[in-house]
């Protein structure tokens, strides 16, 4: 999807007249990542004004529904007693374990009940009650 396309004009006592490399990173705007795209050689005339063609695309939009709007921090647990205090000491954000016997979800038949479930949704509201 193209957001913005235009020709630009540059104008002003600070650019010279010669050969010019452009250069437009991409950019993060509320979680959204956008992509400039312009002519990446252009020439400033004698004159000191030049035309530069800029489109910017929108790109990948990194926002996870679930999950907090800033770069989280997560990881799996194995469920052991020092679990929550190393959660709270390392400001973790996002949590997982494996269901099932074997940790692969026991895909043959669905779980009723569930320890490490039931287990991780403690450790949650534990490390979730000791955070700031």
């Amino acid at each position: 999807m193209t957001l913005a396309q235009g020709d630009y004009q540059i104008v002003g006592n600070d650019v010279r007249a010669s050969d010019q490399t452009a250069v437009a990173p991409l950019f993060l705007v509320a979680g959204t990542i956008y992509v400039p795209n312009v002519t990446a050689q252009f020439t400033v005339p004698n004159s000191g004004g030049a035309s530069l063609s800029v489109s910017i695309e929108q790109s990948a939009n990194l926002n996870v529904k679930g999950f907090p709007a800033f770069l989280s921090f997560g990881g799996c647990a194995n469920l052991t007693s020092t679990n929550a205090n190393n959660f709270v000491a390392a400001r973790e954000s996002v949590l997982f374990t494996y269901a099932g016997f074997d940790g692969a979800g026991d895909s043959n038949q669905y779980l009723t009940d569930d320890t490490n479930t039931s287990s991780l949704i403690s450790l949650a509201r534990t490390v979730e009650s000791k955070l700031p």
